[in-house]
């Protein structure tokens, strides 16, 4: 084929394959990608070794070099006769033709700039959205807030009104059955003073007592005041069922001497059964001119081996007669009780000398926080004793930690029952018998100081399910267990007790996710911040509140802890009171007319740490420690 000459522009539509080499007089536009395997160019890049360059340019031409080296400057290669020659120098720098980079840098700087466009508005509709999902959510919660507030109201409103219309329906029973009781009408008397009288009234003693079926009332003693020829007492003893209904009713005459008057009331055969309530009806009133009042007295009823005490307190008052009286109001309340018992708790602490520093003061705060909380608290404790002496005296077998034998012991009991005033005790009891003693609600355990901030593995899961199990075996059905999670101890050195108390906390949280306590009671927390507060202050003997090195001191110590069980079980119970401005304040007198488990008063024999600011600091502590069980919580 001879050579093709073409003077003018051609224009080749479809793809052209050139054999041989091609000249191009002219520039050279390519729109489109350039693929080449080798493009010329001098310089050839850095290589690592000689042989690497030399494998991928085996035959260079005249005119490239490279550089070989790990980093700059490095040793200069140059082309000579087809191979690569060491040029034995390595030169500080090189002049490179920058501009394909530079074209490529524009190129890049325009994507990312592109890149950056797209993103910001992918933000600001992403924000729009946001905004307005936001705002259609805050307008969708706000319209069920406020129809869960109205729903809440109007069945407030209807709980009030039914139980308001409960209790008139109740009183009117019961003040009807009291008239009937005495068969006569309410005499109005002036008392002297303009616009006011004062009704005869039928004022009502009640009592409630654990009633057996099948109980018998034997007597029934009156002790009577400020009576005088001019005034009158009559009284009968009644039998009320757990609805009001009149069941039985005996005259006890009427009285007009002042004294103590007993009534064997054994031949009436005055029977009652579990839930139902006796009251001994009293009237009472002065025929003085100008002068009419009701009288203080006091009842008791006795069965065969036990008495009962109780009191109609009244005094000079002006009454209307749709009032209904005090003691009849307390006839109602103590059906409801009958009816639920909900506001009976029944706890069982099993532990040591830390029990006792926690829990001596509770039944005393609760009864001035929560007076119809019907507490019953008991504790069973083995001093020094952890889970694995637990488990040994709870399975009767001998267990073994750390080389050392752990045989079963007895219990010291301590139990404080609602309505006493001390805490009564009594030594060598089984587990058997303080686990049957009472239907417990709740039973907790605990680990004891030396242990409780050690691995969990060793020294609490081979123990803790097993103690619960074995306790199991003698408890009602719905019992709870609970844990308690104790102070920082053996230290007088304040870090060393925090972070012992952090190890024993971190552990309590893995108690609730590997064993069958469903109840933390955080006392140790609440003792940890009130340190955090307080200090090495002379609040204790020792620094952070202990008597010891381990024992709470009584007084600060033991309020802060107190305060913090008293609060859990009250939650437990259902109660949204808190602690703080109690107002208890033990002393030493105080905390013996009680019976005070376990007292540890220190070397200097006196409760310390008690003042306002501190009890305010205990009662903040415990109320954080409630809420934030496993952590540190700044109270001031």
């Amino acid at each position: 084929m001879n050579d093709l000459i073409v003077d003018r522009h051609a224009i080749i539509g479809g793809d052209t394959n050139l054999r041989g080499n091609t000249a191009i007089g002219g520039d050279l536009r390519v729109e489109g990608w350039l693929e080449a395997p080798n493009i010329k160019g001098a310089l050839k890049g850095l290589y690592a070794s000689a042989e690497i360059l030399m494998t991928q340019w085996p035959r260079p031409e005249p005119g490239w070099f490279a550089l070989v080296g790990d980093t700059l400057p490095a040793t200069l290669f140059r082309s000579e006769d087809g191979k690569w020659v060491n040029c034995g120098v390595a030169p500080e720098s090189f002049s490179v033709d920058m501009q394909q980079f530079k074209q490529l840098l524009q190129l890049e700087s325009l994507r990312a700039e592109k890149a950056e466009q797209n993103l910001h508005t992918a933000i600001q509709e992403t924000e729009a959205s946001l905004h307005t999902a936001m705002k259609n959510t805050e307008s969708t919660l706000q319209t069920t807030l406020t129809a869960a507030e109205t729903a809440l109201q109007k069945a407030l409103e209807k709980s009030e009104q039914q139980f308001s219309e409960a209790l008139d329906t109740v009183g009117t029973i019961v003040g009807k059955t009291v008239n009937r009781l005495f068969d006569r009408t309410l005499l109005t008397q002036s008392t002297g003073y303009p616009g006011t009288n004062i009704n005869t009234a039928r004022y009502v003693a009640d009592m409630r007592m654990k009633w057996k079926d099948g109980d018998r009332l034997e007597k029934v003693v009156l002790d009577i005041t400020n009576i005088s020829e001019a005034n009158t007492v009559m009284s009968k003893v009644a039998v009320f069922d757990s609805e009001g209904k009149l069941r039985s009713v005996n005259d006890l005459g009427i009285l007009r001497t002042p004294g103590r008057h007993e009534f064997d009331v054994s031949a009436y055969e005055i029977e009652v059964n579990s839930g139902w309530h006796v009251a001994v009806r009293g009237v009472g009133y002065c025929n003085k001119p100008n002068d009419s009042y009701f009288y203080d007295f006091e009842a008791r009823a006795y069965l065969p081996d036990y008495a009962y005490a109780f009191e109609i307190t009244v005094s000079r008052r002006c009454l209307d007669e749709s009032v209904m009286p005090p003691s009849v109001q307390r006839v109602v309340a103590l059906a409801e009780d009958m009816k639920t018992d909900s506001n009976r708790l029944r706890v069982l602490c099993l532990g040591n000398s830390f029990t006792q520093n926690a829990i001596g003061y509770v039944p005393f705060i609760i009864e001035k926080l929560a007076p119809k909380l019907k507490l019953t608290i008991a504790m069973a404790c083995i001093d020094g004793a952890g889970l694995v002496q637990q488990y040994a005296s709870l399975t009767g077998g001998t267990q073994y930690l750390d080389g050392i034998a752990y045989s079963p012991k007895p219990y010291t009991y301590y139990k404080h029952t609602f309505g006493t005033t001390v805490w009564s005790s009594a030594s060598g009891r089984l587990a058997e018998n303080v686990l049957t003693d009472e239907e417990w609600d709740v039973v907790t355990m605990q680990q004891n100081g030396s242990n409780a901030f050690k691995d969990y593995d060793i020294y609490y899961a081979p123990y803790l399910m097993k103690a619960q199990l074995a306790a199991l075996s003698y408890l009602k059905p719905g019992v709870r267990f609970g844990w308690l999670l104790t102070h920082g101890a053996y230290s007088d050195n304040l870090d060393i007790l925090y972070t012992r108390w952090q190890g024993t906390a971190d552990n309590a949280a893995t108690v609730t996710e590997r064993s069958m306590a469903t109840e933390m009671f955080p006392y140790g927390t609440a003792v940890e911040n009130l340190r955090a507060a307080v200090g090495s202050g002379a609040t204790s003997d020792t620094p952070g509140l202990m008597a010891d090195t381990f024992h709470l001191q009584e007084g600060l110590g033991c309020l802060c802890a107190a305060y913090t069980m008293a609060l859990s079980l009250m939650r437990l119970a259902g109660l949204n009171t808190g602690v703080l401005g109690d107002t208890t304040r033990p002393d030493a007198a105080w905390i013996a007319a009680r019976g005070i488990p376990g007292t540890q008063y220190g070397s200097s024999g006196t409760v310390t740490g008690i003042t306002e600011t501190n009890c305010r600091l205990a009662q903040t502590a415990a109320q954080l420690a409630v809420l934030h069980p496993y952590r540190l919580s700044s109270i001031i």
